[in-house]
């Protein structure tokens, strides 16, 4: 496996310290002396703090927008919204630093125009999983009398809450246990849904 490049490795212990003692926990001097370098290497690549939590911000979204983006590829508008869900199921399992950055509470202090690249990226990620509900909706999969957008938050608020309890270890004996009840949940929202 190849060693990654500086800047990656910058980012991710940055990710970790954040995420760990928050933003005033994270000092440009303190990454530096935790991946064995230089301030001056980690300024080498970011021109301050403010810049390097800006780029982990939009590395979040980004990842998440591209496990989302997975979805486009299912044969039918139900194949399409499964794979939405299993899209989330997986980023939150594969990415978890990247999960907590891209539903963090609180935003650190980033300049005007990371924020808002991030909150565009961010829902334009949401609008794939509404374009997947009104997909079925307009075909009529889905049942007339719902409202697309209610039911496209009430499928992430699913989502979000069962990867939460399970990442706060309230959920699931297992990642296999976890996994199975995740879709079964999903099953059971979907099947409320479908057209009689």
């Amino acid at each position: 496996m190849a060693k990654p490049d500086q800047k990656t490795l910058i980012l991710n212990e940055a990710r970790s310290l954040f995420l760990e003692a928050g933003e005033k926990g994270l000092s440009m001097r303190k990454l530096a002396t935790s991946i064995g370098a230089t301030p001056a290497s980690i300024y080498w690549h970011f021109k301050n703090k403010e810049e390097l939590l800006g780029e982990i911000f939009l590395e979040g979204v980004e990842t998440f927008s591209r496990y989302l983006n997975r979805s486009l590829s299912g044969g039918d508008p139900l194949a399409r919204l499964r794979l939405c869900s299993e899209s989330f199921l997986a980023f939150g399992l594969e990415q978890p630093s990247h999960y907590d950055i891209f539903f963090l509470s609180k935003k650190p202090k980033v300049n005007e125009t990371v924020l808002q690249h991030f909150s565009s990226q961010r829902q334009g990620a949401f609008q794939i999983l509404v374009d997947r509900v009104r997909e079925c909706h307009s075909l009529e999969i889905f049942r007339p009398d719902i409202n697309v957008d209610r039911t496209a938050m009430m499928l992430l608020s699913s989502s979000l809450g069962l990867m939460n309890l399970y990442r706060h270890d309230q959920l699931g004996e297992n990642e296999a246990h976890f996994v199975q009840i995740y879709r079964n949940t999903y099953q059971v929202m979907e099947a409320s849904l479908l057209a009689p």
